[in-house]
């Protein structure tokens, strides 16, 4: 039996459907591919499935002795040896893992069972070992962010994530959202004189809104991608593609804060062994 796992969501959402995927199956020895990994449509709050390894590199989980690469076993996947062919989400069809794990033994003839948002059924208290480190951008995102980092990028600076968008706005009820100047305002990085550089999609069209009162260009040390998405041409790139980006120039700063609702800012933080959080 293999198990096949689809990351659904927001980027980190589907960090945590892979570090829960990988707990899982090397826990109780099962065997385990990914599928696919998800993309966002322009409206932000509906996604698409796309080929995992356009968002992520699987071959860094090629040393797990249970992993089976997807392109090998890709066409053997039909309906009649797969549970769940129509993919639907892991929490429809078992309320957590231990259920699931009833349910495997109950059936073991069965070739494939297809999980997609696999994170919503785990159990994160019995993640006793940390995944998180295998889990690496695929190969193109990865130049991209390497190129972005020689252009833009100084030796030290500091990182905020900010979240406004519509999506995040309406999912968790806030009315308020606290404008990008409040919060250059109120932070006290420990490193004060270096730049800080500002993760959020499409940042210099809030300029002369509420959420910027001035125009990007006029804020002295502030760092952000726009310009160079624009001038290599890279606006094809998927809002988590983008996030991807984001996250490994997070991880490459001096020190960073976020909204403490936001997945992205909590695992950053995660990563980071910080706790900063804007709200």
């Amino acid at each position: 039996m293999i198990l096949l796992f689809d990351t659904e969501g927001g980027l980190c959402n589907q960090i945590l459907d892979i570090q829960s995927a990988i707990q899982f199956s090397v826990k109780h020895s099962f065997s385990f591919s990914f599928r696919y990994c998800s993309f966002r449509k322009s409206d932000l709050t509906s996604f698409i499935r796309k080929p995992f390894h356009l968002l992520f590199n699987p071959s860094f989980f090629q040393h797990f002795k249970n992993y089976i690469p997807f392109n090998s076993i890709q066409n053997d996947i039909q309906s009649q040896n797969t549970y769940n062919f129509q993919s639907k989400n892991s929490i429809k069809l078992f309320n957590d893992e231990d259920i699931l794990l009833q349910f495997i033994k109950q059936n073991v003839s069965l070739k494939y069972i297809i999980l997609p948002q696999f994170f919503a059924i785990s159990n994160f208290t019995n993640h006793h070992q940390n995944y998180y480190h295998k889990i690496k951008p695929s190969s193109s995102i990865l130049s991209i962010f390497f190129h972005l980092k020689k252009r833009i990028l100084p030796k030290e600076f500091n990182f905020i994530h900010y979240r406004f968008e519509h999506d995040f706005t309406k999912y968790f009820s806030i009315t308020n959202v606290i404008s990008i100047d409040s919060i250059l305002k109120i932070t006290s990085f420990q490193k004060k004189n270096i730049p800080t550089y500002i993760a959020c999609s499409n940042l210099t069209s809030l300029s002369k809104t509420i959420y910027l009162t001035n125009p990007i260009e006029s804020y002295p040390n502030l760092l952000y991608k726009d310009n160079y998405i624009n001038e290599f041409h890279l606006e094809y790139l998927n809002f988590e593609e983008k996030a991807f980006i984001d996250f490994l120039i997070g991880l490459y700063s001096s020190e960073v804060i976020g909204h403490r609702k936001s997945s992205f800012s909590k695992l950053l933080n995660y990563y980071k062994g910080s706790s900063n959080y804007y709200n």
